[in-house]
């Protein structure tokens, strides 16, 4: 009887302790399909925005496992391996995995695709920052602006992208979900959007691919104020006058004069063969024609002849 006794009571008192083990256990296991934004953001590499785009994602289809946060933007490979050495995060049932993120589990590598062969784990070069305004001649708050441009002949989903700031008071701006640019498209993002400044003693952006590479990085010196940094056909940055958002930039080569220029006495032609231009108000020249001349000539010797002749004739009848 006291056997019995005793076993009852080790039980009462033992059942609260593995009651508060499992609670224990279960608060350190963050569900990634059902946890809130602030549970979200306990797990390793996933703050405010990621955590966003775990919700938003889960709702479309629910995570299947822990390795299916290939899924959010700017979680490769090797931040899977932090994430699941954490151990906090979990899934409580399991969903069969959709078969495009089956690929996600490697590292996406950048290559230019058509939106056909795209799969959503690999992301088109020719998505460049093109242009920048840091010192606008109005206030900086308001009108200073950074220009992307799309050089592909098709499409191109921006969601994830990241353009971080490198000078300063670092600040990244994430592009928002379906942002989508047009085939040589331009998007021009102002200061009020992005939050980032550009500061005019020199500043510097990468533009950030959701795998985590850097697809560009751009720095400028002092900024010559109401003059953007322009990004020329071979790849080059200057400065320009004028200013281009949302349009091809107009660039002027170093050392090149804008100034209109007058016309020169002695130009080439097509052919290469000189020619000579008359300046304004200026009668050109008229050229002499020898064959005009020596014609005018004979016609003058036989009219001379003939009158000469006439009036021997006449004396001699006389």
């Amino acid at each position: 009887m006291k056997n019995i006794i005793s076993i009852i009571f080790l039980f009462c008192f033992l059942l609260p302790v593995v009651f508060q083990v499992g609670i224990a256990n279960s608060a350190d296991c963050v569900n990634i399909n059902t946890a809130p934004k602030e549970e979200l953001e306990k797990i390793i590499h996933i703050g405010s925005s990621r955590a966003e785009q775990i919700i938003n994602l889960r709702t479309e289809a629910p995570f299947s496992s822990v390795d299916d946060l290939g899924r959010v933007a700017g979680i490769g490979s090797s931040r899977l391996v932090d994430i699941k050495e954490q151990g906090l995060a979990c899934v409580d049932e399991p969903q069969p995995k959709p078969k495009p993120e089956a690929a996600l589990e490697s590292k996406p590598e950048a290559v230019s695709v058509s939106p056909e062969e795209s799969i959503g784990i690999k992301y088109p070069l020719g998505v460049v920052i093109n242009e920048i305004l840091p010192s606008p001649i109005g206030p900086d708050t308001e009108e200073e602006w950074i220009e992307i441009f799309n050089q592909n002949d098709f499409e191109v989903d921006l969601s994830g992208w990241q353009i971080i700031d490198t000078v300063g008071s670092a600040k990244t701006y994430t592009f928002p979900q379906r942002t989508i640019i047009a085939p040589q498209g331009f998007l021009v993002l102002s200061r009020p959007t992005t939050k980032i400044t550009l500061n005019n003693d020199g500043d510097g952006l990468n533009l950030i691919r959701p795998d985590g590479e850097t697809a560009q990085t751009v720095n400028y010196g002092r900024a010559p104020r109401g003059e953007s940094f322009n990004r020329t056909a071979e790849n080059q940055w200057v400065w320009s006058k004028t200013l281009t958002p949302g349009s091809a930039n107009v660039t002027v080569a170093a050392g090149e004069d804008l100034r209109p220029k007058e016309s020169p006495r002695g130009t080439a032609s097509a052919s290469g063969n000189p020619q000579t231009l008359a300046a304004v108000g200026e009668q050109p020249p008229k050229s002499s024609n020898p064959r005009a001349i020596v014609s005018v000539a004979l016609v003058f010797a036989i009219f001379s002849g003939t009158m000469i002749l006439a009036l021997r004739k006449k004396l001699k009848i006389s």
